[in-house]
């Protein structure tokens, strides 16, 4: 999945839906990422942010279940490790769910490893999605 806008995102995963979680190192990109992601859903784009202000204010990760989102970045997850995952599963069913994390705590589901790049530039995000083999 592309979106080429003025800082371009590129996902690649194979066409995959499914559930990601980045690697745990911080100051990769990830929250600006899900920061991107927010913006670009309020143009119209099929994609979305949450972080844990969502969580903390009540915002149910269903909405993206029930706009039809293709890309979703869950920020800062360890901080409310845990929850939701039953809708989060749902999700990534049908969607690129990527889970951030500052510190490794494995999901408590099946997920597989995506990897965060960011051109010194900033003009380009790019997430590799690793599906682990059978």
């Amino acid at each position: 999945m592309t979106i080429d806008r003025v800082v371009k995102i590129q996902v690649v995963e194979n066409g995959l839906y499914g559930l990601y979680n980045f690697e745990d190192r911080s100051s990769t990109g990830k929250t600006y990422l899900c920061n991107l992601l927010k913006a670009y859903n309020r143009d119209g784009e099929p994609v979305w942010g949450y972080t844990y202000d969502d969580f903390r204010n009540g915002v149910s990760i269903r909405k993206a279940i029930e706009e039809g989102y293709k890309l979703v970045v869950i920020d800062r997850y360890d901080m409310y490790y845990g929850e939701m995952l039953e809708d989060i599963n749902e999700l990534a069913k049908n969607c690129i769910v990527l889970v951030a994390c500052n510190r490794f705590l494995p999901m408590k589901c099946d997920y597989d490893l995506c990897f965060i790049e960011m051109e010194a530039a900033g003009g380009l995000i790019k997430a590799k999605c690793l599906k682990r083999k059978p």
